[in-house]
């Protein structure tokens, strides 16, 4: 087959397939599995992300407060503690600021941020003691964008005095607007971070319920294929088994597959070599008795015919009546051998090619065979008119009629009709069938018999005509040569009585 798991057994084989055929499943879910898994991990970060920055621009705010709080307590009171204190929170600020710039990580943030720093920075250098005013530039801590120069003009601008807590309250009326203002875009910045998030879960959710489509499917055909490819194996050997079983006994019972399949394909070649040894054998024995038998059978007939003609001296009626006797059981005995000969080349030969036949000229050789036979039983032949063309095998058909027609005249009694019939039929959706009948107006064929009559040598229960018995292997013949041909039979009831053969065949012309 080329499969190299062709020939493993079969319990590995049935695993393997139920194995491909969930993995499309186990895919599914294993996708399903990470996708929710990195959406957790993405929605756990979005959660930890925003309550970071809730708490830095909570902290932002709360320090921008603390800043005016300080400057103002500066610049009522003139104590450097608070210098100190607006220093450490200004430091944390800048701290603050810049982790929220990080988290949200825009330009427009870092602008805000450095505008935030550089307000508060202009309010710290406003609230410096008298003796820092004096300080040179490069020590004191500027913000990024301010110049040195223009903070220490501020320090000691000689409005300062003045205008102070004014002064104070317009740096940090800008620096909440400013701290606003961030607040604003950072929620605008989670909100977006949301969104992405939830597109995110809605196309991971239309890629499951895609891949969850396709998953059930593609289990179902490789389950089909997968049957498939296991139950071949399995066919072949049915078929194997049905033609040993049919008589079909040429050619190797080879069977290929798991391994329990070529365990029974060698016990079925070893089961149809010694079959066949029998039929040979069988066939051969048939041979040499029916030969052996026709030897002595010519003799008796010789014999017969000659005390008939009393050529060796005249009979008495006594005498005359077992010569009688002793000719009518030869004709038996030479008519049971021919049967025997027929019915094993029937069962050991499939016949030769289909010809086209015209039925009703086909058959008149055998209707003009057995029209002697019909006269001397004092039975009529009635034959139809119509005309048909059929496709069979000539001597196979010919044996069917002659086996039917023949049974027809020895259960007619005197003074009967045997009715032949042929036609075609066509079947809605089927292909055409041609038909043969044979009826007669003899005893019939009871129920009992009508499921035996096909069996070698048996003999119902109504006898047949004349002194001759039969061989019983008539109608046998006539199943045989059915089977090779593909044809049916039926066997029914003819009213008032008698009984009716119907056989069909495939129409092929």
């Amino acid at each position: 087959m080329g499969f190299p798991f062709y020939s493993i057994s079969l319990t590995r084989q049935w695993a393997l397939g139920m194995l491909l055929a969930v993995a499309p499943l186990i895919v599914a879910v294993g996708y399903a599995i990470w996708s929710m898994d990195k959406h957790n991990r993405r929605q756990n970060e979005l959660v930890e992300s925003t309550a970071a920055i809730n708490r830095q621009m909570s902290a932002l705010q709360e320090l921008v407060k603390e800043l005016e709080r300080s400057a103002r307590q500066f610049v009522v009171l003139q104590d450097a503690r608070f210098e100190k204190i607006y220093g450490e929170k200004y430091a944390k600020l800048q701290e603050q600021a810049t982790a929220l710039e990080r988290n949200i990580g825009s330009a427009k943030m870092s602008d805000m941020v450095s505008q935030l720093l550089r307000v508060t920075h202009r309010s710290a250098l406003s609230i410096n003691s008298p003796a820092k005013r004096d300080a040179a530039p490069e020590q004191l801590s500027t913000p990024k964008g301010v110049a040195a120069e223009e903070t220490l003009n501020e320090v000691v601008g000689p409005e300062f005095e003045a205008n102070s807590l004014g002064r104070l309250t317009a740096i940090f009326n800008s620096a909440a607007e400013i701290t606003s203002n961030i607040t604003a875009l950072a929620n605008e910045a989670m909100n977006a971070s949301l969104a992405e998030q939830k597109e995110g879960f809605r196309t991971t959710q239309w890629w499951l319920a895609i891949l969850g489509l396709l998953a059930l499917p593609a289990s179902f055909v490789i389950m089909v294929i997968w049957s498939y490819v296991i139950t071949r194996p399995l066919n072949n050997l049915s078929q194997t088994i049905r033609r040993i079983g049919e008589g079909e006994l040429e050619g190797c019972a080879k069977v290929e597959g798991p391994e329990e399949f070529q365990v029974l394909g060698k016990r079925l070649e070893w089961l149809r070599e010694n079959l066949e040894l029998i039929e040979q054998q069988k066939s051969a024995f048939l041979r040499h008795v029916t030969h052996e038998l026709k030897t002595p059978l010519a003799a008796i007939f010789e014999a017969s015919a000659l005390l008939t003609e009393e050529i060796p001296g005249p009979l008495t009626s006594e005498q005359r009546k077992v010569v009688e006797i002793l000719f009518d059981n030869a004709i038996r005995l030479q008519e049971m051998i021919q049967q025997l000969l027929n019915f094993n080349s029937v069962r050991l030969a499939a016949g030769g090619p289909r010809q086209t036949l015209e039925l009703p000229e086909f058959l008149h050789k055998s209707i003009e065979r057995y029209r002697s036979l019909a006269n001397a039983n004092q039975v009529y032949i009635e034959i139809p008119k119509t005309s048909i063309e059929v496709e069979s095998d000539p001597v196979l058909l010919e044996m069917i009629f002659n086996n039917l027609l023949s049974n027809a005249i020895h259960f007619s009694p005197p003074g009967s009709r045997i009715a032949l019939g042929w036609g075609k039929e066509e079947a809605d959706g089927e292909q055409p069938r041609w038909w043969l009948e044979v009826r007669d107006q003899g005893p019939g064929i009871s129920k009992h018999d009508k499921e035996k009559i096909f069996t070698p040598f048996f003999q119902g229960d109504n006898k047949r005509q004349g002194a001759t018995k039969g061989s019983g292997l008539g109608l046998a013949i006539v199943a045989e040569c059915l089977r090779h041909l593909g044809g049916d039979i039926q066997v029914m009831d003819e009213e008032p009585n008698g009984a009716r053969f119907y056989i069909s065949f495939t129409d092929y012309t």
